[in-house]
């Protein structure tokens, strides 16, 4: 039995020092093979439970390794069978605030994309506490219907400035896709927003505006260039 295989026990067994033992024996240059087969091959497999453990004992063990195979989630997402509600998340998350901060944005952004319903969307920051400015930082690096009208429930729903509902405008500007130019014209118009050009504006009444935060379905009608419904 080779040492994937080993390992491939350890981790279905829940024998986690066992598996720290065989890990200890992978060289550095072995480990981006590992991580691929675990991202690939084992983890898209498990129930949310198992996910989180592995997922949980391979970052504490190899941080900068195993980071990445938080995009095996993607299976759970897909299923709706993702739970953020577990104590393998709660553990996972402060360990990270505490010994790497930095990566707990890291994780979220590999996440997010991987979302698909506005729960678990809401779900996963709360699960990684992620404060204001961090979820629209996140937000902000995404380009779906999905988190667009995450994005701009966020900003209506706080208290900023248009100088910073502005900032977040112009970033989106600078993708060039369509998607996203009719975001930053929905927040141009929505909050009223001075020193903003779109370089192909849609054309959004009034009616329009007073219905894109009614539900998630007229938001995305006038993101794509739909009229919402009455």
């Amino acid at each position: 039995m080779n040492i994937t295989d080993l390992i491939h026990k350890s981790i279905k067994k829940h024998e986690w020092k066992e598996l720290e033992q065989y890990l200890s024996t992978v060289k550095s240059k072995d480990l981006r093979i590992l991580e691929r087969d675990m991202r690939e091959n084992v983890m898209p497999h498990m129930c949310n439970e198992d996910f989180w453990d592995t997922y949980t004992h391979l970052v504490m063990y190899r941080k900068q390794a195993f980071l990445s195979c938080a995009a095996a989630a993607s299976q759970l997402a897909s299923e709706g069978k993702i739970d953020f509600q577990n104590n393998h998340i709660r553990k996972l998350s402060l360990y990270l605030r505490e010994s790497y901060p930095k990566s707990v944005q890291s994780v979220v952004n590999i996440l997010l994309p991987l979302m698909v319903t506005e729960k678990q969307i809401d779900d996963l920051f709360q699960a990684f506490d992620t404060g204001h400015e961090e979820r629209v930082a996140a937000l902000l690096r995404q380009c779906s219907p999905l988190t667009y009208y995450s994005l701009f429930k966020t900003l209506r729903h706080t208290h900023d400035s248009k100088d910073f509902v502005k900032k977040c405008c112009l970033l989106i500007l600078r993708k060039e896709d369509s998607l996203s130019h009719n975001m930053a014209c929905i927040l141009k118009e929505y909050f009223d927003l001075d020193g903003v050009t779109c370089p192909e504006p849609i054309h959004i009444e009034h009616y329009e505006l007073s219905r894109i935060d009614q539900n998630r379905e007229n938001f995305t009608n006038v993101l794509q260039g739909k009229l919402p419904k009455l």
